[in-house]
C-alpha cells in the first residue's frame, strides 16, 4: 500500500481524543527537540519550533469558541503556548512544555470516556481527512 493509503486506513479508526493526543505528543516532541539543541544557531532549533507552532495552531483551530468558557480557556492556553514558541526563550519554552504536558495528562485521563462517547454516537466522530497524493 502507498503511505497515504496507510494513513487513511489508520486514521479511520482514530477518535477525536486520539487525534488531540497525537497532536499534543508531536508538539511536545518538537519543543523538547528545540530545547535539546544548541539554540538558535542549530538548524534543527528553528524547524522544531516551527513544527511545534504548526501543531499547536492546528489544535487551536479545532476549538469551537461558540461553546462554554472551557473552550475559550483552552484556546487561550494554545495562544500562550504559541507565544512562548515564537519568543524562543528557554524559560518560555519550558513553560510551553509544561502547559502541553498538563493538557496531555488531562486528555489522557478522559480518553476512555471520550472514546466510549464517540463510539456510542453521543459525540460525533472526527470529520473525514482530505488527503492528496502528489506524483512527479
Amino acid at each position: 500500500m502507498r503511505p497515504a493509503a496507510n494513513y487513511r486506513q489508520e486514521s479511520a479508526s482514530l477518535t477525536r481524543i486520539d487525534l488531540l493526543l497525537a497532536l499534543i505528543e508531536g508538539a511536545l516532541a518538537a519543543v523538547r527537540l528545540a530545547r535539546d539543541t544548541d539554540g538558535k544557531n542549530d538548524p534543527q532549533y528553528g524547524s522544531a519550533l516551527a513544527r511545534a507552532q504548526v501543531l499547536v495552531s492546528g489544535l487551536a483551530s479545532g476549538v469551537d469558541l461558540t461553546h462554554a468558557e472551557l473552550a475559550r480557556n483552552l484556546f487561550r492556553l494554545y495562544e500562550f503556548v504559541i507565544h512562548c514558541l515564537r519568543a524562543g526563550d528557554s524559560r518560555l519554552l519550558a513553560a510551553a512544555e509544561q502547559v502541553l504536558e498538563t493538557l496531555q495528562s488531562a486528555f489522557a485521563t478522559i480518553r476512555g470516556e471520550a472514546t466510549e462517547l464517540e463510539r456510542s454516537g453521543q459525540t460525533p466522530p472526527p470529520p473525514p481527512l482530505h488527503l492528496f497524493e502528489a506524483s512527479a
